[in-house]
């Protein structure tokens, strides 16, 4: 029975229609987004309202939560894009947290910041207060932050607030432009694949299914810590990537390597150990093979 209501921006983005699939037996979703959302997830979304979140929001009541997954994502366009970056990731949030104070009145907050902040300082990545963004794609997101810390420490939410400062996310239904989805893509159809660099650089991939029942069980909790990273610790390279590709699909892949993008970092590895106590201890459930093997499969018949 759906006795809760939640609000999810951003619903028909990569993250947001997945979630909104994972939530809905247990939550009337109302979802935000410019974007219609995808034919096969609609049906996941109870209430669709077509509207950018810089614009005017609606009035709605009896909030449980409100997941903010709306933003514009990407480091290497965010230079000469800059301005729209601040309209969506920052403003667009302002916005938010102006109308959960006014009118929505939720008793939680979930805020998709980014491992991207942390720049280049890897590792257990201990001390979350530290930034080091290389992007103004980060930027934005560090921006986000402490817009949002200013609320809190101003005492204007007084409702549990969390941001999710979300690793890799890969999966079915990826959206394009992302380097899975152009990997898988590109090797379906026998065409050439760039590599920005040697291949070797890191990330802390999370499969699409275990961040939703990582942002569900969040939901559920009493208390939410100010800042967590989401994501389990992996530290897969993008040539393991490709070579599981390669293997799955038993073909030699056209791999060209070009420079490394000046905002790309080396490696993204989460510290999981506020994670894993605040979820108790929550495992990771799709290992990076099994989860590149679905999304081959998704890509190759668009299965749902």
């Amino acid at each position: 029975m759906k006795d809760k209501t939640i609000i999810i921006t951003g619903c028909s983005g990569f993250i947001g229609r997945n979630l909104c699939k994972y939530l809905n037996d247990e939550y009337y979703i109302i979802g935000y987004d410019k974007e219609n959302p995808h034919p096969k997830f609609s049906r996941y979304i109870d209430r669709f309202i077509n509207r950018d979140i810089t614009e005017e929001l609606l009035n709605h009541n009896d909030i449980y939560a409100v997941i903010h997954l709306a933003a514009r994502a990407g480091v290497r366009g965010s230079r000469e894009n800059f301005e729209s970056y601040v309209k969506d990731n920052v403003i667009g949030t302002y916005k938010i947290i102006e109308k959960c104070i006014n009118q929505w009145k939720p008793k939680k907050i979930l805020l998709a910041s980014s491992s991207s902040i942390y720049g280049d300082r890897s590792g257990d990545m201990k001390e979350t207060h530290i930034y080091n963004p290389k992007s103004p794609y980060a930027m934005s997101k560090v921006s986000m932050e402490q817009l949002v810390k200013s609320y809190k420490n101003n005492k204007l939410l007084d409702c549990e607030v969390c941001n999710m400062r979300i690793f890799t996310v890969y999966g079915p239904h990826q959206r394009d432009g992302l380097a899975i989805h152009n990997f898988i893509d590109s090797a379906l159809k026998d065409k050439e694949l760039t590599v920005y660099g040697d291949g070797n650089q890191k990330r802390d991939f999370t499969y699409i299914n275990d961040l939703c029942k990582a942002i569900s069980m969040l939901l559920r909790k009493e208390k939410l810590p100010f800042i967590l990273n989401m994501g389990y610790g992996s530290k897969v390279s993008i040539n393991e990537v490709l070579d599981i590709i390669s293997k799955y699909l038993d073909k030699e892949l056209k791999i060209i390597h070009e420079k490394k993008n000046r905002y790309d970092v080396y490696q993204t590895i989460s510290n999981t150990r506020l994670f894993h106590r605040t979820l108790l201890n929550l495992k990771q459930d799709t290992k990076i093979k099994d989860g590149i093997i679905k999304q081959i499969e998704q890509m190759k018949g668009d299965i749902i």
